[in-house]
């Protein structure tokens, strides 16, 4: 049962009581049953102060995690004076320890695009980053490397070449990490590295079954090697068992310049990334940066930039092998804005078989050269919708900057953090914020 009062135009309340089946998991949307004791509460979201992390530095595509078994503990990367440097949160993002100078192999230098996730036990920490020789447009090597904590970030271990690219594939435009869902799984890692050259464009994953010490060849997912083709900003996420999702945004165009396909796609792996299935559609008819995540039940969440309206939307998939998925949902509750950047998805647990989904966006709906962060969240239970957009940066942002954020919640916490991207820009601060997502969970 759901009860909504109307306040205003676009803004609603919802009831501190929500009841639900509690057989009426995030896998199994669209499903009833009867009546049950109270599941969760939820109440609007809040937003609090913004926190400085760095001055001048830059972040990668997943510059914060939350640790899966303390839904206070946060870990927060960024690059700063050719370093890469993390910062530790035990009180829910309200305030950081000193930052800590993550490891570099002996004559490796510039430090870039850092990302960080949890083990699934919540025993340990990976940091993946890049590092680059010589000139960026004649460069000698470039590579992702990994290194592990098992102390909250305080110290790290002896950091591993997970990905190695000679010149041609100059850049490491960002990286992305990921474990399985379930705690029984530990020791698997998995590693996206999104890679630019003049021409080209390619997602590359590599896998580690043993913390990152060894790291399987990297496997070229999807690209081109000419201009025919892009591929928008891939991403991976890790679910229960050996299952594993890579989604991205792709066009292609013939010679003459006519658009032969867009679509948002995907591969699906069901043996630890170990092997991945062809190219298919989880939407059609569109492309645009993507952000997935799994829920707890197993299903597949998935949110993206539509490049052809610009707005984020949202599609999830309840079930392997995900070949079906739901028709979009805008998450933006605006029509003003004309610029829309940078989503990230993340997914917590509430209870034994329900989830929570947290996204956030980039969009200039304040007015022109003014871009600001946006939050919206949603119970994985039908009927319960997404809450209103809720903007989280206190400061306004100028589009100018090459920016993006990333997000982490655990049950009844969230941090976003956000900033630069582009290492050839001027630095700006790393900001972030802590978010109520307004979900009482038992």
């Amino acid at each position: 049962m759901r009860f909504v009062q109307k306040l205003s135009a676009g803004f609603f309340l919802t009831s501190l009581s929500i009841f639900a089946n509690p057989g009426f998991a995030d896998d199994k949307l669209g499903l009833s049953g009867n009546v049950g004791a109270p599941e969760y509460a939820v109440s609007p979201p809040r937003d609090f102060a913004d926190a400085k992390l760095a001055t001048s530095a830059t972040i990668g595509r997943q510059p914060v995690a939350v640790n899966p078994k303390n839904p206070n503990v946060f870990v927060a990367a960024f690059t700063a004076q050719g370093a890469c440097w993390v910062r530790t949160s035990t009180n829910g993002g309200q305030t950081w320890a000193a930052a800590r100078k993550l490891p570099m192999p002996e004559g490796k230098k510039n430090c870039d695009t850092p990302a960080v996730t949890w083990t699934p036990d919540g025993s340990g920490i990976y940091a993946a980053y890049s590092y680059l020789l010589g000139d960026p447009f004649d460069s000698q090597e470039a590579g992702a490397i990994v290194s592990s904590s098992n102390d909250k970030g305080l110290t790290w271990s002896s950091p591993k070449i997970a990905l190695h690219y000679p010149y041609e594939y100059f850049r490491i435009i960002s990286l992305q990490l990921s474990t399985p869902l379930r705690p029984s799984d530990p020791k698997w890692v998995y590693l996206l590295s999104d890679l630019r050259h003049f021409d080209s464009g390619h997602a590359e994953f590599t896998r580690s079954a043993d913390g990152g010490r060894t790291w399987s060849p990297g496997q070229r997912l999807t690209g081109y090697d000419d201009t025919s083709g892009n591929v928008n900003r891939p991403s991976v996420a890790g679910g229960l068992g050996g299952e594993v999702l890579v989604a991205w945004g792709e066009d292609l165009y013939d010679w003459d310049g006519n658009l032969l396909f867009k679509n948002v796609f995907f591969r699906r792996s069901a043996d630890y990334g170990n092997s991945f299935s062809a190219d298919m559609v989880a939407v059609p008819d569109t492309t645009g940066d993507t952000a997935v995540a799994f829920g707890s039940g197993g299903t597949a969440h998935l949110v993206y930039l539509d490049g052809y309206n610009g707005k984020p939307s949202y599609v999830y998939s309840t079930k392997a092998p995900y070949t079906a998925w739901s028709k979009p949902v805008a998450l933006s509750d605006d029509t003003s804005a004309s610029g829309y950047y940078s989503p990230a998805l993340s997914v917590s647990a509430c209870g034994s078989n329900t989830s929570v989904l947290h996204a956030i966006w980039m969009d200039d709906r304040l007015g022109t050269d003014k871009l600001n962060l946006f939050y919206t969240r949603k119970v994985a239970k039908t009927g319960e919708m997404w809450s209103p957009n809720l903007r989280i940066s206190g400061t306004v942002m100028s589009p100018d900057y090459w920016l993006g954020a990333g997000i982490a919640a655990g049950v009844g916490s969230a941090v976003s953090v956000w900033g630069q991207q582009n290492r050839y820009a001027s630095p700006v601060p790393v900001r972030s914020s802590r978010i109520a997502p307004g979900v009482s969970c038992p």
